[in-house]
């Protein structure tokens, strides 16, 4: 369960702290030992010195040492390429809601209690140890997301908690939401206006890159909030059941288009996002799909043609699934071919400057439709006559 403790890194920094300072492993990878899940490559980790003394100690023993947050006690320490978050033991002496001002200690207890929940507030030391004064084994393994104490003050702490508490159920919950916890979101949701978008942002990904975010999603959607954070009406298309028959995760993105098919304004996007989310909005046909891969990202093709399917499933699950897989491997597969026309051929023999790109896209899409086995002779021979035909239009 926890033989990643033997490693190389682990044990350097349990050798670096021996006899200085008690450190010990917390939070998600004390958690997703104990589930048997995948460890990222990020490690946190609780030490009873203080930060100034724990970068004292880590440059001491050559490791390299970054004072990433060190006001409110954290460093980070680079072991052969991963990050270990090294935080002092600490207890918090006031906030606003979203961020706090913290005082060290050395209590374990009183460092566990000020964290946001029960299963996030689980120490293990180096001879493999839990400590767990919160419950939070019982709760991790009967999949219940609940706040350490009192919810509410845990969410005037930090208003993002509110964010947090749906995207932890999504990832680790089973069954339905914390009664307890979920009322006390729901009363201070109007909070949430306070945070940076770039914060809301970044919950709201993780959400959705979750294995099945939908029944937390739904209940966002029912309460009224997912609206609140997006900004924007919500326009649910419900993917989830085809999610699980085709047994394929679409990504963050792709989901978050599945939501709403309006811009968001209380989202913080980068100008990718922005252009991911208004190509993933256009319609696809499936007699257009081999242009779109010449023009686009797979990955945008592919999520459109999802989307498609999510809107054919709608009244017809078995043809969704049919059209689903009947293109699937030729856009996964899908190598372009080179084509042979440009536009400085097309200038060369004659085309007007202005139709130059009318004619090429004309002929592009005449060429895919081909196979895309013409020639450059055969290409040109019809881009003039496109171009003949077009002029004598005008």
């Amino acid at each position: 369960m926890f033989e990643w403790l033997k490693g190389d890194g682990p044990q350097k920094l349990f050798s670096c702290f021996r006899g200085k300072a008690e450190v010990r492993f917390v939070g998600g990878c004390v958690r997703n030992s104990l589930l048997g899940l995948p460890l990222k490559d990020d490690f946190d980790l609780a030490i009873t010195c203080t930060p100034d003394l724990t970068m004292k100690f880590l440059q001491e023993a050559g490791i390299c040492a970054v004072p990433t947050g060190i006001k409110h006690g954290t460093v980070s320490a680079i072991v052969e390429g991963v990050p270990y978050e090294i935080t002092t033991l600490r207890k918090e002496r006031a906030h606003d809601g979203r961020y706090a001002e913290v005082q060290f200690t050395d209590d374990w207890a009183g460092d566990a209690f000020r964290r946001d929940f029960t299963i996030n507030a689980l120490y293990l030391d180096e001879q493999g140890r839990v400590f767990d004064v919160v419950q939070g084994k019982e709760d991790l393994a009967q999949g219940i997301v609940r706040f350490i104490g009192d919810p509410d003050a845990r969410i005037q702490e930090d208003y993002l908690r509110i964010l947090r508490f749906f995207r932890i159920h999504a990832y680790y919950g089973k069954g339905e939401l914390n009664s307890q916890a979920f009322s006390s979101c729901l009363r201070w949701m109007h909070m949430l206006g306070i945070l940076s978008k770039e914060r809301i942002t970044k919950e709201f990904f993780k959400l959705l890159e979750a294995s099945n975010p939908w029944y937390v999603v739904m209940q966002m959607i029912d309460c009224g909030m997912l609206s609140k954070i997006l900004q924007t009406s919500v326009a649910f298309l419900p993917t989830q059941e085809l999610e699980d028959k085709a047994q394929y995760h679409p990504g963050a993105v792709v989901r978050w288009a599945s939501l709403t098919p309006h811009p968001c304004p209380g989202l913080c996007l980068s100008k990718k996002q922005q252009k991911s989310f208004s190509a993933l909005r256009v319609p696809l046909e499936s007699s257009h799909i081999r242009f779109s891969l010449y023009e686009q990202e797979k990955s945008i093709v592919l999520g459109r043609w999802w989307l498609a399917c999510a809107e054919t499933f709608k009244f017809s699950k078995e043809k969704a699934l049919q059209d689903w897989y009947h293109h699937l491997e030729e856009i996964s597969s899908f190598t372009p071919a080179f084509f042979p026309l440009n536009g400085n051929i097309l200038l060369t023999n004659g085309v007007p400057c202005q139709r130059v790109g009318i004619v090429l896209n004309t002929v592009k899409r005449w060429w895919i439709e081909n196979k895309e086995n013409l020639c450059v002779g055969e290409c040109l021979n019809y881009a003039l006559r496109v171009d003949n035909a077009m002029s004598i239009g005008n």
